[in-house]
């Protein structure tokens, strides 16, 4: 057995990027047609694949202890339980009962930004925490706008553009890694 130790960060970038495209796309379209559209097919995502991508997650994040990375372990860690917890409750309350989870997960996202920020591990990074922290910000405060019977537009337009914003710094700081340092990850 070599003494090679996995780095899981580039993996766990794209799934981040692969995530925050389908939220952005889903964003920028529930924008400009939630009118005529039901919303729970927009963010429809069943409970089985939130549950795989939150396996995934945790596997990331076991794969990072592995490799000795703490930051990557506890970030990935709480992503997965994060969505094998919302797929297990959207269940039995529906997505409109759950944007409290969101809300707290922007909160720790901005908790990983600091922290982030204080181990000065790139300002791209924490950028991409800020801005994955206002996606969870906003779906959660899409769902309390439907929950109410509110037009949820405006926040799905932030929500759509800061994913995108994310996918880009996602996708970036991925193909970054991959380079071994050819690229800059400022």
């Amino acid at each position: 057995m070599s003494d090679t130790r996995a780095d899981v960060t580039s993996m766990g970038l794209f799934l981040v990027s692969f995530i925050m495209l389908v939220f952005g796309l889903v964003g920028i379209y529930g924008y400009t047609e939630v009118g005529g559209v039901e919303f729970n097919t927009l963010f429809g995502a069943s409970v089985e694949i939130l549950a795989l991508v939150g396996v995934f997650f945790v596997l990331l994040a076991i794969g990072a202890w592995w490799g000795g990375n703490k930051f990557l372990m506890v970030l990935f860690g709480f992503l997965g339980l994060f969505t094998m917890l919302y797929s297990g409750l959207s269940v039995f309350v529906g997505d409109a009962g759950l944007n409290f989870i969101f809300i707290i997960m922007a909160i720790f996202f901005i908790i990983f930004a600091l922290w982030t920020f204080i181990l000065k591990a790139g300002m791209l990074l924490v950028v991409l925490l800020i801005a994955a922290a206002i996606v969870f910000l906003m779906y959660g405060f899409v769902l309390s706008a439907m929950a109410d019977g509110n037009d949820p537009k405006t926040f799905l337009l932030i929500l759509g553009v800061f994913s995108l914003i994310a996918f880009a710094i996602a996708t970036y700081l991925a193909l970054a890694d991959c380079t071994d340092g050819k690229l800059p990850t400022f």
